[in-house]
């Protein structure tokens, strides 16, 4: 299933959300300038990508008693020294994990449109039909070497479809 790409005022919107103000007003006259400034976008403060780990904590029980109850990840081995014949229950929040892993998503994914409608319009090919398709190929073959791969890749693919 395709989905709807999103509209140009979108985009720009996007990227003053993430700090590329001048993203569209010409400031950047190059794919590798575009690529640079979506590679150098940090996470908002408290924003990462984050291991599932980090939503774990720990109960510690002995006789039917609680020892110690949500340790931390970090405090674990800690705590296991503590109470070496202690039962370790290990309980995820799910829901703090899937809210933080979302929010990371969608920071990704508007970094990503950023970039890619950056491309278009250095490239002058914003309003081309095939602009998405030579993106989608770029991305497919470059993407694992970042921005500055799939930049470089796009715009060779662009003389294809001017």
């Amino acid at each position: 299933m395709k989905t709807q790409a999103p509209t140009v005022a979108a985009v720009v919107e996007m990227a003053n959300s993430i700090g590329l103000t001048d993203l569209f007003n010409g400031q950047y006259t190059s794919v590798q300038e575009i690529a640079d400034a979506c590679t150098n976008i940090k996470y908002p403060d408290g924003m990462r990508s984050r291991s599932k780990m980090e939503f774990r904590t720990y109960n510690f029980y002995a006789g039917g008693e609680v020892l110690a109850k949500d340790v931390s990840v970090d405090n674990r081995l800690a705590t296991v020294e503590k109470f070496p014949n202690a039962i370790v229950e290990a309980v995820d929040d799910e829901v703090a994990f899937k809210k933080a892993r979302e929010a990371c998503n969608n920071f990704n994914y508007t970094v990503q449109q950023v970039f890619k409608y950056g491309l278009f319009i250095v490239c002058g090919v914003l309003n081309n039909p095939k602009a998405e398709d030579a993106y989608r190929i770029a991305y497919e073959e470059r993407h694992g070497g970042g921005y500055g791969d799939i930049a470089s890749f796009f715009d060779d693919l662009v003389d294809l479809i001017r």
